[in-house]
């Protein structure tokens, strides 16, 4: 099943929907349909209610979005690649290709999401007072002071000096600055950012106990959110240390089962797919790279045919997300494979398969290394 919907582009960014984002819109329609419509609007049509309450909570959406694209804008002015953004169930996050190349430059990155809240917060005031100045509007300036108040909240939220949220890699900044050492920095802001999604878990516990399970719920959640992405930043931090300088090829597994393309299915099944385990081998003629064959694609082609059928005939094409060659950085190769949800990439080449990498693989090389001490 699909995780996520394209929604466009903006800055030339690819924009997307999790899944998980649909839950979280439904709950603050909702949410906003029976606090904010139904006190300040209470007599006027349920149905517009409902309209205004998804309106304006696309609205927020919409400013969660600005301030990704606050952080991308000044990615990109420091010439940081930005893979997308994806907007889900606790708000939004830019995917950039790779970290920051200095203090300074995160530093800049990091706070310009929060001061784009802050001048959205700012701006939704000034529409709130000036519509309250005119009482033809009627209570229309709730709906921006709610705005207002709910970009101030993010941007505070944000500011908290704990890793990976915008505080915590402004605190970042600062601690590689004094300590000179950027490990050791993320370690501490990753602390901090432990500590504090501790605490929202602890809090949300404590108001689940005193009869208020909804906000408990909804802040031990996004406890064991910071949590759980604090220390996945801090491990892709050390994956960077323990690989720099190291390539591809220096780490990979050379001993990759190719097919070839001339195999009838009848072969490629008794010889490779009950064989081996594997579902999908990588198609090969001449020693050049053709494709790759799945099990999900040998299933499309009825069993009656295998005998004369070749495997030429279920050959898809490799696309370019799902090989790598020998001279790329280890490091970035294991945050692509994170990122992308993968388990293995082929290293080709010259059209010709020389191995692949994994994930467990690389994870056990930096063990090793860590273990040794070098």
């Amino acid at each position: 099943m699909k995780r996520s919907w394209s929604i466009g582009r903006l800055l030339g960014i690819p924009l997307e929907v999790d899944i998980s984002w649909l839950l979280i819109f439904v709950l603050f329609t909702a949410g906003l349909e029976s606090g904010l419509m139904n006190e300040y609007f209470p007599n006027v049509d349920l149905s517009w209610r409902w309209g205004m309450a998804a309106a304006i909570a696309s609205l927020l959406f919409t400013c969660v979005l600005l301030h990704e694209l606050a952080h991308c804008y000044v990615a990109l002015q420091n010439d940081i690649p930005v893979q997308g953004i994806t907007l889900f169930i606790f708000g939004g996050v830019a995917g950039l290709s790779r970290e920051p190349d200095s203090p300074a430059s995160e530093l800049k990155m990091a706070a310009a999401g929060p001061a784009m809240s802050l001048l959205l917060a700012g701006l939704a005031s000034a529409v709130a007072w000036s519509l309250d100045m005119f009482s033809f509007f009627g209570r229309g300036d709730e709906i921006f002071r709610y705005l207002a108040k709910m970009n101030f909240y993010l941007a505070a939220f944000n500011m908290v000096p704990g890793f990976p949220l915008d505080g915590g890699r402004i605190c970042r900044a600062c601690l590689t600055v004094v300590l000179r050492d950027p490990l050791k920095a993320t370690r501490v802001a990753t602390a901090l950012g432990q500590a504090f999604g501790t605490f929202l878990i602890l809090l949300g516990g404590w108001a689940a106990f005193h009869g208020q399970l909804g906000p408990g719920l909804w802040y031990a959640m996004i406890g064991w959110f910071l949590n759980g992405a604090a220390r996945t930043s801090y491990d892709q931090m050390l994956m960077r240390e323990v690989f720099h300088g190291v390539q591809v090829g220096e780490v990979m597994n050379p001993a990759v089962e190719t097919v070839s393309s001339d195999m009838t299915l009848v072969e490629l099944v008794q010889q490779h797919f009950l064989r081996k385990g594997a579902l999908a081998f990588p198609v090969v003629e001449d020693r050049e790279l053709r494709g790759i064959v799945t099990l999900s694609g040998l299933r499309r082609i009825p069993k009656d045919r295998w005998p004369e059928a070749h495997v030429t005939e279920v050959t898809e094409p490799l696309g370019d997300e799902e090989w790598i060659i020998p001279q790329a950085e280890a490091g970035e190769v294991f945050g692509r494979l994170v990122r992308n949800g993968e388990r293995r990439l082929l290293v080709v080449e010259s059209g010709v398969v020389v191995g692949a990498v994994n994930r467990n693989e690389l994870l056990n090389y930096m063990r090793v290394k860590r273990e040794l001490g070098i």
